[in-house]
């Protein structure tokens, strides 16, 4: 295969996710509650409506399927 990727580097892989976890970690914190209810560049998204996403991403990545459910409450009310 001509296009194929270079194979993945693991420990800088980790490395990078690692800092980036960090840096928007530090970031979330940061904001006070009307920051997070301001507009961002994306039309019709709030600063939380952008990083909600990123962050559930991450954490889908960080935990094994399997052990997620055991970890979320339920999804149903009063249950």
């Amino acid at each position: 295969m001509a296009n194929r990727l270079p194979t993945l580097q693991l420990k800088n892989f980790h490395a990078a996710f690692r800092t980036g976890s960090t840096v928007m970690q530090e970031f979330a914190n940061s904001l006070t509650a009307s920051q997070w209810n301001t507009p961002s560049k994306a039309v019709g998204w709030s600063i939380a409506d952008v990083v909600g996403p990123i962050g559930s991403t991450a954490h889908a990545m960080c935990i094994p399927a399997g052990l997620q459910a055991t970890r979320q409450p339920s999804l149903e009310v009063g249950t």
